[in-house]
């Protein structure tokens, strides 16, 4: 079975990580993808005669820095899944959904897996978001494994 974990580092989607591991066991092919938004057109947000707001070397230094974190997010989550092989897959993409539902159709998966926050901030209103996407758009069995405040606390604590 092929398997496509998204990941962003977080708690959420290491717990998801480990959890599926010891659901589908040995035998599984892992494909463990992170998204990273593709680099902005310095001009983009330039109105009139106003510049653009960042350098073209700030945006590039960001992006550079996302694609890190990206890769240090695979490593994490790949950790996770014990002692197997995994592909690692950074992914560029302005909608994480949607991007994610591309590398599943071109990876051929069988599964996507996806950790669902309970989270209650900005940012897990944003990751809560992507879960029932998911579901509604990969067309192939979606794994959604929740995550409460309490384990992404002592998880990230540990991390």
């Amino acid at each position: 079975m092929r398997v496509l974990i998204a990941t962003d580092g977080s708690p959420a989607a290491l717990t998801a990580a480990a959890s599926a591991g010891e659901l589908l066991g040995p035998g599984t092919e892992w494909i463990v993808v992170s998204v990273v938004r593709p680099q902005e057109e310095p001009m983009a947000d330039a109105t009139g005669f106003a510049g653009p707001v960042l350098t073209p070397e700030q945006i590039e230094h960001e992006h550079a820095a996302d694609v890190v974190a990206a890769h240090a997010a695979l490593a994490a989550t790949a950790r996770e899944l014990g002692p197997v092989p995994a592909t690692q897959v950074v992914v560029t993409g302005v909608d994480t959904a949607d991007t994610i539902v591309r590398a599943a159709h071109e990876h051929d998966v069988d599964l996507v897996v996806v950790g669902h926050s309970t989270d209650e901030g900005l940012t897990g209103l944003l990751r809560r978001e992507v879960a029932p996407q998911l579901v509604t758009a990969a067309g192939r069995p979606v794994l959604v494994i929740p995550v409460s405040v309490d384990v992404e606390s002592t998880a990230g604590a540990v991390a």
